[in-house]
């Protein structure tokens, strides 16, 4: 017969909790503290006026473990027991103040309910002194990551802070930590992310350093005001820790902004300032443009598509005219014939027959006749616009290191993306399940990592947006 798998020490812990919770009023909480208090071996006290049920806390508490309870714990009665607090408070790693009932209802129900029997837990379902020993070891092997480290480092430097800010008469107020109480801290750290189910400390667990630390007075006293800074400075430093994702998120934005630095250089020029794709690689469309033709005496000049008779120094028909002529210079442009052939009488006039200011505009060529300053405009021969490829191999090969550029960087997004629901989700799921921590930490914490997915999905979104889809 095979043998009963053991019960997930959560499962238990909860468990226990419960059955010496059961019957108590509004001390969920302090019973918590006190049963983790005592699987970290660390003493505690519980203190407050009398008749608010803390023998019986105790009793109940002693019932979840088997054999001698070896916790030093003990009750104080305030005010009266002030002095005796005041000598044994740093015996006490946790000082859980136990009060009066404070709501209402649940004090009307407490004191109209029917007496009953007080429930301890049963012999066979409490922890034994050899469990406690092996629970001892596998709470030494949790261990701290470095981000905790950090927090709890800040959170030291911030109390340290705070007392170099005082002055000489608030001295009597400042916070103390031995470094001995620093390592019963950590150990209760440890003991929480053990009895939570985890395999290491988590920024959850270090909201119970507040619970922790208190400021040097004469009383030792543990004020409400005390508590409230105390927890504020500790909520800070968590609430406030480097985000895990956001270094990794940097890095991702970092590629996404040299991959279209990238982009823009290898495909794009700059050109009456936009950026256009690059005629030689992708190729461009050449305008339309006048036909040159060149002269029997070499010059170059446009061809009249229906020439008609002008006026110039006599009537002519050109069917040639040229915007410069070297003969004349200073801009000046000549008319030729059919046969390509300068229009001129004669020797004596051939500088009367020139055209001046000629423009080609949209297919006509306007110009002013040189001798009797007369304006014309006729139709010229154009080449039609065209399509010139451009360099197709180099515009292949710049196309394929980009998408592999790409590709890497999608699927480093894509992967951080499901990394970090992978993360909330286990966190949404371990800080539900939280014994000891308080909730509005957590959510702060998981509201910091959903941040996260916020900011890479839209970097995401943002990367897919700014890729050209690169024609051929």
């Amino acid at each position: 017969m095979e043998a009963e798998s053991p019960i997930p020490i959560s499962k238990r812990t909860k468990s226990l909790i419960s059955h010496i919770t059961q019957g108590l009023k509004e001390r969920n909480e302090v019973m918590s503290l006190a049963f983790l208090s005592c699987i970290a071996g660390e003493n505690f006290c519980l203190y407050g006026p009398s008749g608010t049920g803390k023998a019986t806390m105790l009793k109940k508490l002693k019932s979840a473990f088997a054999g001698r309870f070896q916790s030093k714990s003990k009750i104080f009665e305030t005010p009266a027991d002030s002095e005796a607090i005041s000598s044994s408070w740093e015996d006490f790693l946790l000082h859980l103040h136990v009060e009066p009932i404070q709501n209402d209802q649940v004090f009307l129900k407490l004191i109209t309910s029917k007496k009953s029997d007080s429930q301890i837990v049963k012999a066979e379902n409490s922890i034994a002194a050899d469990e406690l020993k092996e629970f001892d070891s596998q709470i030494e092997d949790i261990t701290v990551p470095v981000e905790v480290q950090e927090v709890i480092a800040r959170i030291r430097t911030e109390l340290n802070a705070r007392n170099l800010a005082s002055d000489e008469s608030e001295k009597s107020e400042q916070f103390y930590i031995s470094d001995d109480r620093w390592i019963k801290i950590m150990r209760l750290l440890k003991t929480s992310a053990f009895l939570n189910g985890r395999k290491a400390v988590d920024f959850m667990d270090c909201e119970l350093i507040s619970l922790c630390i208190w400021k040097i007075k004469k009383t030792r006293a543990k004020t409400a005001s005390t508590s409230k800074e105390v927890a504020k400075i500790v909520t800070d430093c968590i609430t406030q820790s480097k985000n895990p994702f956001d270094e990794h998120i940097t890095q991702l934005e970092s590629l996404v902004a040299e991959y279209n630095a990238f982009v823009d250089s290898a495909f794009y020029i700059e050109q009456d300032g936009q950026k256009v794709k690059n005629p030689e690689l992708f190729g461009y469309t050449k305008p339309s443009e006048p036909n040159i033709f060149k002269m029997n005496d070499g010059t170059s000049a446009f061809r009249i598509l229906h020439p008609e008779e002008i006026r110039s120094y006599d009537y002519i028909t050109p069917s040639y005219i040229a915007q410069e002529f070297s003969l004349y210079g200073n801009g000046k442009g000549a008319y030729f014939d059919q046969n390509r052939e300068r229009i001129a009488k004669n020797d004596r006039y051939r500088d009367k027959y020139f055209v001046k200011n000629l423009t080609i505009v949209d297919g006509t060529a306007v110009w002013t006749d040189g001798d009797c300053n007369k304006e014309y405009s006729l139709r010229v021969q154009m080449i039609p616009e065209n399509f010139v490829k451009g360099d197709e191999e180099k515009l292949s090969a710049i196309k394929a290191q980009a998408d592999e550029k790409y590709n890497l960087i999608a699927r480093a997004i894509e992967k951080e993306g499901e990394k970090i629901q992978k993360y909330i989700r286990s966190k949404e799921r371990q800080y539900k399940a939280n014994l000891f921590s308080p909730k509005s930490t957590c959510e702060q914490l998981l509201s910091k990592a959903a941040h996260s997915g916020e900011r890479i999905f839209e970097l995401s979104k943002l990367f897919r947006n700014s890729v050209v889809k690169l024609g051929s």
